[in-house]
């Protein structure tokens, strides 16, 4: 489906970046973390205006995937702190009833963000 849209075949969607979302990360999560997940973390860099200089990943910061198994997806959770971001990861150990990572995740489609404003998703 997502292709039909993203091509214009199928009648106009409300937000296409929720479909998007639910697509693309709806998938991710019938397939163990580290064969998909982890995979797309790993790779994932830091573009924020404190870290401007260097483009770090998470093994840059000693945070090493491979120690965990277990995920939950959050989709358009309300959160008092971060809003409602498009997902909110949860990774933990199996078995650990602690949750040992949370990210939030943001998608964007198309969208020409300035960083500014009262509303931007993408502040810091």
């Amino acid at each position: 489906m997502i292709q039909a849209e993203l091509k214009g075949k199928l009648p106009e969607v409300a937000n296409r970046e929720d479909v998007l979302t639910s697509n693309v990360l709806g998938m991710l999560k019938y397939i163990p973390p580290q064969r998909a997940l982890f995979r797309i973390l790993e790779e994932a860099r830091d573009y924020s205006a404190a870290r401007s200089t260097f483009l770090h990943n998470l093994s840059a910061t000693g945070i090493e995937l491979s120690a965990y198994d277990s995920v939950e997806y959050l989709f358009w959770e309300n959160s008092p702190v971060y809003g409602e971001p498009d997902l909110i990861l949860l990774i933990s150990s199996s078995g650990n009833d602690r949750i040992d990572l949370m990210l939030c995740i943001e998608v964007k489609l198309l969208s020409e963000k300035s960083r500014s404003g009262d509303r931007d998703q993408l502040m810091d």
